[in-house]
């Protein structure tokens, strides 16, 4: 759950200080690529700093992570090489961040060369 200066979106329409799903998604696959060593807080808190420090209207991060064991299906005795059935799933982090207080930041839009 992410914090933060989204009233634009909701009052004008404006969409610009809006943090995509997708986006938010694509941020974890990134950053657990660069931190394959971390143990689950550790990547949860180095998480948190980067959507803190990658938008300025986000003011809090709150994570909960779920670490999933995993065991290797095998078929004809053969280990297989990208199938797996999960073992066993247990909560591993539930915390929060806040982040600094920030200045509110404004949005440049790009010209559409579209009257507005």
């Amino acid at each position: 759950m992410i914090e933060g200066d989204f009233s634009r979106t909701y009052t004008h329409g404006d969409n610009c200080m809006s943090v995509s799903t997708d986006t938010i998604k694509n941020v974890v696959n990134v950053v657990a690529r660069q931190n394959t060593g971390l143990c689950t807080e550790e990547f949860c808190e180095v998480l948190a700093k980067k959507y803190l420090d990658a938008y300025p209207q986000i003011t809090s991060v709150a994570l909960t992570a779920l670490e999933t064991k995993w065991n290797r299906l095998s078929f004809g005795g053969k280990a297989a090489s990208a199938q797996f059935r999960a073992r066993q799933q247990r909560q591993a982090y539930r915390g929060s961040i806040v982040g600094p207080r920030r200045r509110k930041r404004r949005c440049r839009r790009a010209s559409t060369g579209l009257p507005s």
